[in-house]
């Protein structure tokens, strides 16, 4: 009976080892950064453009333009994140812009009140190098934040909110000036990253 007890004992720290080794490579092969170190000058410059006033609106205190990639495992969760951001802020002079990079995968099925849809290759818009991503403008077409909207393994789960925060400093008539290019977290490589 000692015997089978031991038997069924390393069986079962077996298992539990092999399924941390597999949570563990699962987790390493989800995170990445936002943006790798020779994207940092390029992606940096982005603060500095202005965006269209055809893409953002002049009649709003600002304008979210959410990129999302429908081939890309991390822009399922982190809909849910743009859906709850989009509830919060749609009644408060805020502009939504989608920009959708590709069609392939999960496509957006949840309402959010977008103004207009837009492909990556749109001039006048800014690059991300990756997605899910969030780009802020205010109402003058300067861009406010640059980057993902939070980090961790599901983009839905970890520190931040970034977009939140650049969100609330604008419509409290604070200007801000941000890009969180060193966030860890599950993002895709754009097309253009």
């Amino acid at each position: 009976m000692k015997r089978r007890s031991i038997l069924l004992s390393t069986v079962v720290l077996a298992w539990l080892a092999g399924m941390a080794a597999a949570f563990s490579w699962s987790l390493e092969n989800r995170m990445r950064s936002f943006a790798d170190g020779e994207q940092l000058l390029i992606y940096t410059d982005a603060l500095n453009q202005e965006v269209s006033t055809d893409i953002a609106s002049p009649e709003n205190l600002a304008t979210l333009i959410h990129y999302r990639d429908a081939a890309c495992g991390c822009s399922l969760p982190n809909d849910e994140h743009v859906v709850r951001i989009a509830e919060k802020y749609a009644r408060k002079s805020i502009r939504f812009v989608l920009v959708e990079a590709s069609v392939d995968g999960s496509p957006w099925t949840v309402r959010v009140p977008w103004s207009k849809t837009l492909t990556p290759s749109t001039a006048g818009l800014p690059k991300v190098p990756s997605t899910p991503a969030a780009v802020v403008v205010d109402r003058h077409g300067r861009v406010a934040y640059f980057g993902p909207y939070s980090e961790g393994v599901g983009c839905f789960t970890g520190g931040g909110r970034f977009v939140e925060d650049t969100l609330e400093h604008l419509l409290a008539g604070e200007p801000v000036q941000r890009a969180n290019l060193f966030a860890s977290g599950c993002y895709c490589r754009s097309a253009d990253g």
